[in-house]
């Protein structure tokens, strides 16, 4: 959570630490959480999910949560001023719509439950604003009956998950529903299961490689899925130069943050590179993926973009990786002998080998040459993911020697930024 600038010497008080880490402490109840929060979710819009959102995370006193949904409306292009009127929307009802009020409203009596269920006369208020697909299925009579403070919001939150930021009443039910469906898209539009996605990987027609575009941020990747990708795979050299640093350098923090950012704008599935794992043991990895809402991941067996691995003790870790995510994650082990190892064709058939025994659904020959595709086609089974060139032939050419997937590494950033600084160059026109 970003605080005060470190050039300010004021004597704040320290950071208050995190009760409990969840992602380490229950795993599978974390991972069903997420599961349960992408089911719910479906059609809320974007600046309605995020006004609830604050208002929870200010009921139960999370920081954390509070930082990051804020940071998400704003980002969203919410008002400064609507944000900090959530917390006074009694008084300020004329900041919002009907629909945003009964929501709010639904949100605290959900959140606090201090007489045991939400009053009849906030369900009904909710109830003219929302159909009854958006209404939880249990009427406040059998809430009232049963007294559960486990059922789903039509908000896309459950009132019993926990957070592993501070707070006197720890809740997660903000903290795993950061990833609403852009605007941009169609509300009938559903997410793809991870099942899904791993499908799109099998018996396709020969010369029909998947096409993953590579977004760097959430703007980018609304206009890849605006124009029809499938699916989308994030670059860890392109998220990179988006927040100023140099490929391999990102703190993992930021890189997990920046990937959650763009899960969250679309509605496709994504997959992300986090390079070699950041050292993160496996469970952690995996609960930190599955906090992001990405459906896959780019694993690498070489270490801080220098020293190959041992193919074994990476396939062991593969496996263990596999085993923590079960069915839940795509993961496409990157295989780097043609750019940190001997470059020998057979080499990476080995490993590739290893690694799709370990529990890789893909693998990655990163800067193989063309012309070695067949020999690895012939000695690899599964998918292989090939690297393209931003342009038609590169992809076509890749699919025709048997690539089953095409992503393009940062060349997408890259290709932006060369257009982009050709736009301003065009701009500083002199008048003479």
């Amino acid at each position: 959570m970003t605080t005060i600038s470190a050039q300010d010497d004021t004597n704040y008080l320290p950071e208050h630490a995190p009760r409990v880490d969840w992602i380490k402490l229950a795993p599978d109840v974390y991972k069903a959480m997420i599961r349960l929060d992408t089911a719910v979710r479906n059609g809320v819009e974007t600046t309605l999910l995020n006004l609830v959102k604050i208002r929870a995370s200010q009921i139960n006193h999370c920081a954390f949560c509070l930082d990051m949904h804020s940071k998400d409306a704003l980002a969203a292009g919410e008002s400064a001023e609507r944000i900090i009127q959530v917390n006074a929307w009694t008084e300020s009802k004329h900041f919002f719509t009907a629909k945003e009020i009964a929501a709010i409203e639904l949100t605290e009596a959900i959140t606090v439950l201090t007489d045991g269920f939400v009053p009849d006369e906030v369900y009904a208020r909710a109830a003219a604003e929302f159909d009854e697909t958006e209404l939880p299925t249990s009427s406040p009579r059998s809430r009232r009956s049963t007294r559960s403070t486990a059922s789903v919001s039509p908000l896309g939150w459950s009132p019993v998950t926990t957070c592993r930021a501070p707070s006197a009443r720890v809740d997660l039910r903000t903290h795993l529903t950061s990833a609403p469906f852009t605007p941009r898209l169609p509300r009938d539009k559903k997410i793809m299961t991870v099942s899904t996605f791993r499908a799109l990987h099998h018996d396709r027609p020969a010369g029909d490689p998947l096409v993953l575009a590579g977004p760097w941020d959430a703007a980018s990747a609304r206009v890849f899925a605006d124009a029809g990708y499938a699916a989308l795979a994030t670059p860890s050299a392109g998220v990179a130069a988006s927040l100023g640093y140099e490929d391999g350098s990102t703190p993992l923090d930021e890189m997990f943050t920046a990937v959650a950012r763009i899960a969250r704008a679309v509605s496709v599935p994504v997959s992300a590179d986090v390079e070699w794992g950041y050292g993160l043991a496996p469970r952690e990895l995996v609960g930190r993926l599955l906090e992001t809402g990405v459906v896959g991941c780019n694993l690498e067996d070489s270490e801080h973009h220098t020293a190959m691995k041992e193919p074994k003790r990476h396939a062991d870790w593969l496996a263990e990786v596999r085993a923590e995510a079960g069915d839940d994650l795509f993961i496409n082990a990157r295989v780097d002998t043609f750019l940190f190892g001997t470059g020998d064709p057979a080499d990476a058939v080995e490993r590739a080998r290893l690694y799709v025994a370990a529990g890789a659904d893909c693998v990655y020959p990163l800067l193989a040459p063309p012309e070695v595709l067949p020999a690895l086609r012939e000695g690899i089974e599964g998918p292989i993911n090939m690297a393209a060139g931003p342009d038609k032939r590169s992809v076509a050419e890749l699919g025709r020697l048997g690539a089953t997937r095409i992503t393009f590494g940062p060349e997408m950033q890259q290709y932006a930024i060369e257009a982009i600084g050709e736009l301003a160059m065009g701009l500083l026109v002199t008048t003479g």
